[in-house]
């Protein structure tokens, strides 16, 4: 056989043993150039892109893919040359043929030639979304080997070296490619042909041929003229004369680029081979027909800590115990037997004891189809097995447990339930299945409740806590629920699972300890015990909102004599009966507790007067006046309260409840039926002041209020220029009450919103009958509280009161404190600007008193500033406050609104006032304020002068 044929044989032999091993493999492999254009794929890769290998080879990625995938296949095939070794990965793919995704553990390795050179990357995928691969066979990784071409016929040469010529034959001519009838062969033009880098080698060859008078025999390349190259075989012998001189150099050229290609194909080939072998996820292993090993690849040699060479020739009987060897050699003779693949689990000894494997062994054949051997591709699916069992495992308690389960992806769709899920909800399996959490959402817990449960999921993978779900009839129950998110190798979250159970037993007994342990079981009031927490809890709120709160010791007088005379049935009854009339007295938001015996006790939070605490007492005592029914019988019992405040009574709880009780007996002291304040001060404040509020809420039906009215003045000349008109109150037994004594009682009350209407009114019919009468008063100026603007409709109630009286809009003017606006700019302001739109004049009293800024200021519809009397009292003694008053002066010039100054009661202040650019003003100096009949008759009298007016009409 020629080396030519044997080469072939070779090559035959070495493809058919690579099909068949890649083929087999269950794995996706596959051969790209440097380029990126496919040279060989496997059958699951053909699976992978949805076309057969033909139609393959040849292409990139960006005619086989989507883009953006074919941009990631190559960015990894560069990152695999760069690394210059295995470079391996995960990706997701979906298969074109069916549609199903798989997650490959992709390798991909770069070969080399035997010059060090780049000729392609490899690349092998294994699914690793399911470790046990039934029925999977390794695919061979299918090359493409170049076709050996074929074999040029030899020429013979001859160089004359008397003469230096060179005669070559026809094939000469073939081998060289050139004419033979134009090109005149020489042995310059023979070197010109051999490629560059061969020049040298071939040149000394032929020296030392001569030299040495032995032929010689050397493989070279031409670079032909088109830049092909050819490798030929030369053989050269020289013919020497007698006297040694060389005559002439006989020589045979062959053209062997074909067989030169073959043997290149063969190296890739085997490069290729032992690079799968190197690189394969799995064991790979070659035997003969005995059963000795031929070969095994790195990962066999890893596992099992065996070196290659010593393994070569050995059969399963010297590596492993015998049972285990003898079921190896029965398989392996099978597939000798059947001569096709067989796929079987095996069972083989390890370090960590015995390991499982899933094993594809298929005949291994020669040129002739003839098998030789038995190649096996072994798989450890020890932990997947392990990971079975597990599984079965853990169904088994999944379905089983008493708890409810229920398994999500990371979207939150269901995935699977357990029985006791359906039992606690009511919800099928069937039912759930796809549906969200939320279907059992009871609404109970807000998003700042779900936000946290996930917060805690996200940084530690888990909560636990209690939540209240709804079942499908509808029903609320509390559970006991713990989430857990299950991740993957790489740490990503894949599913989460959540555990819970129904505790509405084990809530309704801890809701009848709690109740037990901080109730009167009597009253189902609340004890000592929990009335001192509500207590201590107040107290901090009331230190942060600086407010006051009171306590209300009552104790019932004369009980023991009930008790005693009618027996415990009837007393118990009566104590449960008071329970109920005092909670029935109080807000919601107020406690009351029994703390023994027949003492009870209230706690008001948020108390604003003592007066609130006074009218919470009376109640009480009003409530206790009609008498109670026990089994039949008519009783009649009374409390004795006593009234402790915070924080002028006490700070902490021991010495509030210590002044009520001691307040309580003073009640007691006084006859009984009755209430004391700690202090007897406080007691008379506080009647008094609920006997104002009481007479005050009458003053109106009664008529009892009244409006005096105080002119205004251009205080340079001495012209009315308006009147303000100011309530007072005509009390028949107190006398006349002065406004600041009962206006902050009116607005605490709400009473001040008739009052204010009442005020409206009047002002306007008396100031539409001056102008009837030709009275020049100017303007009449009304002082608007805060709460009409808050509450009351008052844009709508001054446009129906100027309607009903006829007054002319222009001739009124409201008067709003600094202090009402800053209290809600924005709502105010669009109170003012309604007004505005009327036509009334707008007026910002006590100016200087609040915090308006500059900003603020300026946005206002207001046409006057009106100095506070506070600033103006003491000019010219204090220098502040003619500073004040001065700057207060330039802002409203500057901001083009009108200044008047009220409280002016003497010439020097009025000088001042006029000096500093305000001309107008009111007060003592000029008038006070005055009836209407007195009013009008001042008015008639007054000259326009300069200084304060000449005549002066008593107030009366």
């Amino acid at each position: 056989m020629t080396v030519q044929q044997q080469s072939r044989a070779r090559l035959d032999e070495s493809r058919a043993l690579m099909r068949t091993l890649i083929e087999t493999i269950p794995d996706l492999v596959w051969l790209k150039s440097p380029q990126g254009i496919y040279l060989a794929c496997n059958p699951r890769f053909e699976s992978l892109i949805g076309a057969d290998e033909s139609e393959i080879v040849g292409k990139t990625d960006h005619e086989l893919v989507a883009p953006d995938q074919a941009d990631f296949f190559s960015q990894q095939d560069r990152l695999a040359i760069e690394s210059g070794g295995p470079w391996v990965y995960e990706e997701w793919v979906t298969y074109a043929n069916d549609g199903h995704q798989e997650l490959l553990e992709t390798i991909k390795t770069p070969m080399y030639d035997n010059e060090g050179s780049l000729v392609g990357v490899l690349g092998i995928g294994r699914d690793i979304t399911d470790r046990k691969r039934d029925e999977t066979e390794l695919r061979q990784f299918k090359k493409r080997l170049t076709e050996v071409q074929r074999l040029s016929n030899s020429g013979n040469w001859e160089l004359d070296l008397t003469s230096d010529t060179l005669w070559w034959s026809d094939e000469v001519y073939r081998i060289f490619e050139v004419d033979a009838a134009t090109f005149q062969p020489s042995y310059a033009s023979f070197e010109a042909a051999i490629h560059p880098e061969d020049r040298e080698a071939v040149g000394e060859a032929y020296r030392q041929s001569v030299k040495r008078r032995e032929p010689y025999d050397i493989v070279h390349r031409l670079l032909l003229s088109d830049g092909r190259i050819k490798y030929v075989q030369e053989h050269c012998d020289t013919v020497y004369a007698e006297d040694g001189r060389p005559l002439r150099s006989l020589g045979m050229i062959q053209d062997v680029t074909s067989q030169m290609e073959a043997q290149q194909a063969l190296t890739l080939s085997e490069q290729r081979l032992q690079a799968i072998l190197a690189n394969a996820p799995a064991v790979v292993y070659l035997k003969d027909l005995d059963g000795r090993y031929l070969m095994i690849n790195n990962l066999y040699e890893t596992l099992f800590h065996l070196d290659g060479q010593e393994v070569v020739g050995k059969l399963d009987s010297d590596l492993f115990p015998s049972a285990q060897a003898e079921a190896l050699r029965a398989n392996d003779l099978q597939v000798q037997e059947h001569g096709h693949p067989l796929q079987v689990e095996e069972q083989v000894p390890q370090d960590d004891g015995m390991h499982t494997y899933i094993s594809i062994k298929f005949p291994v054949r020669d040129g002739n189809g003839q098998i030789y051997g038995v190649c096996g591709i072994s798989t450890d699916i020890t932990e997947k097995k392990r990971a079975e069992q597990r599984l079965r495992q853990s169904a088994a308690v999944f379905e089983n447990i008493s708890e409810g389960m229920f398994i999500t992806d990371i979207k939150g769709r269901i995935l699977d339930v357990n029985k006791a899920f359906s039992e606690i909800t009511g919800y099928t399996r069937e039912e759930v299945l796809g549906a969200n959490p939320r279907l059992w959402k009871s609404e109970r817990h807000d998003a700042d409740f779900y936000r946290a449960m996930w917060s805690s999921i996200t940084r530690r993978g888990q909560w636990r806590g209690e939540i209240w779900n709804r079942r499908k009839d509808g029903n609320i129950y509390p559970a006991q629920l713990t989430i857990s998110s299950i991740s993957d190798d790489q740490g990503s979250v894949t599913h989460y699972v959540a555990l819970f159970s129904d505790i509405t037993n084990l809530k309704q007994s801890e809701e009848q300890l709690e109740r037990l342990a901080h109730h009167d079981p009597l009253t189902e009031l609340p004890n000592r015990l929990l009335f001192n927490a509500r207590l201590s809890h107040a107290l901090e709120q009331s230190r942060r909102s600086n407010q006051r709160l009171a306590l209300l010791f009552i104790d019932l007088d004369r009980f023991k004599h009930i008790n005693d005379s009618f027996g415990h049935v009837v007393g118990d009854e009566l104590l449960r009966q008071v329970a109920g009339r005092l909670t029935a007295c109080m807000r919601e938001e107020d406690t009351v507790a029994r703390i023994g015996g027949d003492e009870f006790i209230v706690l008001l939070e948020s108390v604003g007067e003592p007066t609130h605490v006074v009218v919470a007492a009376e109640k009480i005592l009003e409530n206790f006046a009609s008498p109670f029914q026990l089994h039949e019988r008519e009783v009649f019992i009374s409390p004795s309260i006593g009234i402790s405040i915070y924080p002028r009574d006490g700070s902490d709880c021991g010495s509030l409840l210590r002044n009520a009780d001691t307040a309580m007996y003073r009640a007691k002291e006084a006859g009984r039926n009755g209430f004391a304040f700690y202090t007897e001060e406080m007691t008379a404040q506080a009647v008094q002041r609920v006997l104002l509020e009481s007479k005050l809420r009458k003053a109106l039906e009664l008529d009892e209020l009244l409006l005096h009215y105080q002119p205004q003045l251009d205080m340079e000349s001495g012209k009315l220029i308006g009147a303000e008109a100011l309530l007072r109150w005509q009390q028949p037994e107190m006398g006349l009450i002065p406004p600041d004594r009962f206006i902050p009682l009116a607005e605490e009350n709400g009473l001040i919103l008739p009052i204010g209407e009442w005020v409206l009114h009047t002002a306007c019919r008396q100031a539409k009958k001056w102008l009837e009468q030709g009275l020049a008063f100017g303007r009449i100026s009304v002082n608007i509280a805060t709460p009409q603007i808050q509450r009351g409709d008052l844009v709508r109630l001054v446009g129906q009161v100027l309607r009903e009286t006829g007054l002319p809009s222009h001739c009124l003017e409201l008067e709003v404190t600094e202090s009402v606006i800053m209290e809600d700019f924005d709502q105010a302001i669009a109170v003012l600007e309604g007004l505005r739109a009327l036509g009334v004049r707008l007026a910002m009293d006590d100016f200087g008193t609040g915090y308006s800024s500059l900003a603020n200021l300026k946005r206002l519809p207001i046409e006057q500033l009106k100095i506070d009397q506070s600033f103006v009292r003491d000019i010219p003694d204090d220098s502040d406050d003619m500073a004040i008053t001065r700057a207060v002066i330039a802002l409203g010039i500057s901001l083009q609104l009108e200044v008047i100054a009220e409280g002016v009661e003497t010439e020097q202040q009025r000088q001042f006032l006029l000096q500093e650019g305000c001309r107008l003003g009111q007060g003592y100096l000029f008038q006070r304020p005055v009836a209407p009949e007195l009013f009008e008759q001042w008015a008639g009298t007054i000259q326009p002068a300069i200084g304060p007016a000449t005549t002066e009409i008593p107030e009366g």
